[in-house]
């Protein structure tokens, strides 16, 4: 067994606030977050939890945490912050008090140490109020946040008032002979020193949503008192994401110009004018989006201005695009199913496997990416999103198929709450147009149909496949027959086509149950003697049983990463020599057995949640490991594309297996439970 990583203590946190004194997640120890139950920028470890009594829901140290962070990146000096701070005392002897969560002097705290309320009050320049969650903002609000800033001399001053939901700006207006409190999003908020000189709202503004799907809940709570049936509220909500959309895909060119949908529960317009210039948006929008759709979409909104003003306040300072993969797709299932209907449990396979196929097969700029068997364009997803965190667009690159009509129009909606409004995905049967796209793409991921059952039986089809023929030992080597099977297993041909459809030295990451990888029976071997003959073998993945029950495949699975040869070898032990990689996943991070839901690991003496160093929840899952332990090991040699344009982790080196090894097995095996360092 090899020892743990060590990792050196992390420096002290600068002002920004995103430093720890421990590792980050995926080489975190237990031990070092089971320490630290939530880390502030300014306080350092505290021992309270991170999360309510359900350890999901964020407490309102987290939330404050959360405040504390986003006014470190606004340039706001650490020693000038003061939490709890009392503004006012009154009563008897000044016995009762008015407090508020977290104050920001003119200079630093500990200057004031001891002076009088009254003249320390002089010197605040933001003051801010947290709760834990949305259900009393508005009275908060009026009670808390105003009330305190009518305390502060200064005008300049700004208060803020922060839940898991509305994250508001205060600032004061002259108007005439009085100081009025006016309401902005926190998105406006200025870096220190500077002056608030506008609240329209520009790309460049938005912040990524912590939680879409609590989001739109709210949303819909909005829209109840004017839509009572459901089906019609989530019609309602479509609009409202198409028009958030395409709102910010038209702006992302132009980060700083204003965007069409603003916060108008701070505008002085009127209702018609609230509900005409969001009714002339979604025109648009659904323009751009309708012809993807599996539905027509109204242009017009069935609600009037004053609901759009309130729906504003919450989804105009937000973005969607850049929201986390995992908050997108948590968003997704509740939406598909409340719109159309949509089980998407069929269709799903887990975040993290997903990002783990496209991390291995690393595509770069310029690379088409497919997916033949595409479901609800998880993968494609995953290749768009990794293109855009290397700065390069991959709209025009990725392609999808699916012989499901659903499937399609679960992919296509899936790609543009994702960004692509340009989804190039078809229905269309993969397996019969394997000669028209042969060599066509740079990479090939796919996640099959498979199993015993699933099958293709068209003589026609299993005539264009290799593998759709009976193959026979003869003189100690398969060969393959002229004999058509009477039926296939479609993951095998899915394997084959992938293969095929990929230009000499273009990689595959495919889904494969292990028994393709390990069964003796003629048919596996002669699978494996094709692939050898046409592939190395980069990496193999061995991922845990019940990984994809939910879509039908109650099996043990892999992931296979291969690279085309630039010819097909005659025989496979012509195979000239090189290292491949082997690991194991023993959690994927979700179950799946009942529904999709994440699991998280858990301190193995308390059974509490772990957090990582942004007081987040620890998914429990392997795949960093893993993943590490590849770009460490010997294949790197043989397949330099694995590490373009990323380091080697540090570590000891990774486990690798000889090609020799499979090819001195009788029956060429590839499983990854036989071949592991364990």
């Amino acid at each position: 067994m090899r020892e743990p990583l060590s990792t050196p203590n992390e420096p002290e946190p600068q002002q920004t606030g995103e430093a720890l004194p421990f590792p980050v997640s995926g080489t975190v120890s237990r031990q070092a977050i089971r320490d630290v139950k939530l880390y502030c920028p300014i306080r350092g470890q505290l021992k309270v939890s991170p999360k309510a009594k359900d350890q999901l829901t964020p407490t309102e140290e987290k939330l404050r945490i959360d405040c504390i962070r986003f006014l470190l990146k606004k340039k706001y000096p650490k020693p000038n912050f003061k939490v709890e701070t009392v503004l006012l005392r009154f009563g008897h002897g000044g016995r009762n008090s008015f407090r508020t969560d977290l104050v920001i002097f003119d200079c630093a705290a500990s200057e004031l140490q001891g002076v009088p309320i009254e003249k320390a009050k002089e010197h605040i320049v933001l003051v801010a109020e947290i709760k834990r969650d949305n259900t009393d903002a508005t009275e908060a609000k009026q009670m808390q946040v105003e009330p305190a800033m009518a305390f502060l001399p200064d005008s300049s001053a700004v208060g803020i008032y922060w839940d898991d939901i509305e994250q508001r700006l205060f600032y004061f207006v002259q108007e005439g002979h009085k100081r009025r409190i006016k309401e902005a999003p926190i998105n406006k908020l200025p870096d220190y020193g500077n002056e608030l000189h506008s609240t329209v709202l520009s790309f460049a503004d938005l912040q990524p949503a912590r939680n879409l799907l609590k989001l739109f809940r709210q949303i819909e709570d909005i829209l109840h008192t004017q839509v009572v049936d459901k089906s019609k509220r989530f019609v309602v909500l479509l609009q409202l994401l198409l028009l958030k959309l395409y709102d910010e895909q038209t702006h992302e060119i132009t980060p700083t110009s204003g965007l069409d949908l603003q916060d108008f529960s701070v505008s002085p317009a009127t209702e018609a004018t609230v509900r005409a210039r969001m009714d002339a948006v979604l025109a648009k929008a659904v323009k751009f989006y309708g012809k993807y759709l599996p539905e027509k979409v109204e242009s017009e909104f069935a609600i009037d201005g004053s609901l759009l003003r309130r729906v504003s306040k919450l989804l105009a300072p937000v973005n969607v695009l850049k929201s986390r993969h995992d908050v997108i797709q948590d968003f997704y299932m509740y939406f598909a199913k409340g719109l159309y209907k949509w089980e998407l449990a069929q269709y799903f396979t887990p975040t993290e496997v997903v990002d783990c196929v496209v991390d291995v097969l690393n595509p770069q700029q310029a690379e088409h990416v497919k997916d033949p068997a595409c479901g609800s364009a998880d993968f494609l997803i995953s290749a768009f999103r990794f293109a855009a965190e290397h700065h390069w667009s991959a709209a025009h690159s990725i392609w999808g198929a699916d012989n499901s009509s659903q499937a399609v129009q679960v992919s296509i909606l899936n790609m543009v709450l994702n960004g692509d409004g340009k989804s190039n995905i078809k229905l269309e049967d993969s397996l019969e147009h394997v000669k028209r796209d042969e060599a066509k793409y740079d990479v090939l991921l796919c996640n099959p149909p498979f199993g015993t059952r699933i099958r293709e039986a068209r003589a026609a089809v299993l005539s264009n496949f290799d593998l759709g023929y009976e193959w026979v030992e003869n003189e100690a080597r398969l060969e393959r027959t002229d004999d058509i099977l009477a039926s296939q297993e479609t993951g095998i041909l899915f394997a084959e086509l992938c293969v095929r459809q990929v230009a000499a030295g273009g990689r595959v990451g495919i889904v494969v149950p292990n028994g393709y990888l390990g069964n003796r029976s003629a048919r596996y071997m002669a699978f494996r003697e094709w692939l050898l003959r046409h592939t190395r073998v980069v990496s193999v993945i061995s991922l845990p049983r019940f990984t994809f029950k939910k879509s039908g495949a109650d099996v043990s699975a892999s992931l296979l990463f291969l690279e085309r040869l630039p010819a097909p070898l005659a025989d496979s032990q012509e195979v000239e020599p090189y290292e491949f990689h082997v690991g194991m996943v023993t959690s994927v991070g979700w179950t799946v057995v009942k529904r999709p839901e994440r699991i998280y690991a858990r301190d193995e003496e308390t059974g509490a949640i772990l957090f990582d160093q942004n007081n987040e929840p620890v998914v429990d899952a392997d795949f960093k490991a893993v993943l590490d332990d590849l770009f460490r090991s010997p294949a790197t040699n043989h397949f330099p594309w694995l590490l373009k344009g990323r380091a080697v982790p540090n570590g000891e080196v990774g486990w690798s297996v000889p090609i020799a090894v499979p090819l001195s097995d009788p029956g060429l095996v590839l499983d990854p439970k036989r071949l592991n360092e364990r």
